[in-house]
């Protein structure tokens, strides 16, 4: 499993998420299959909690996805 890295270590590169658990799956192929926006790891699957990688450069782009997420998702740590 992935580890969420403190604020410090993590600057521009995390975003945190929580989702329900059943959607793992489905913001995983929504991130991953956007030309390298950003890499989804499952940090706790029963919580559904979640990190997404992203570089400085995808990060806007990816928050913007998921202001407009289909499903319920909450962002824990931008």
């Amino acid at each position: 499993m992935a580890k969420v890295l403190p604020p410090e270590q993590a600057e521009g590169f995390q975003i945190v998420l929580k989702v329900t658990p059943a959607d793992i799956d489905f913001l995983t192929r929504v991130i991953e299959g956007m030309d390298g926006m950003g890499m989804v790891s499952t940090v706790d699957p029963s919580l559904g909690l979640v990190v997404i990688w992203v570089t400085p450069d995808t990060r806007d782009e990816v928050l913007a996805v998921l202001a407009t997420f289909p499903r319920p998702v909450e962002v824990l740590r931008r």
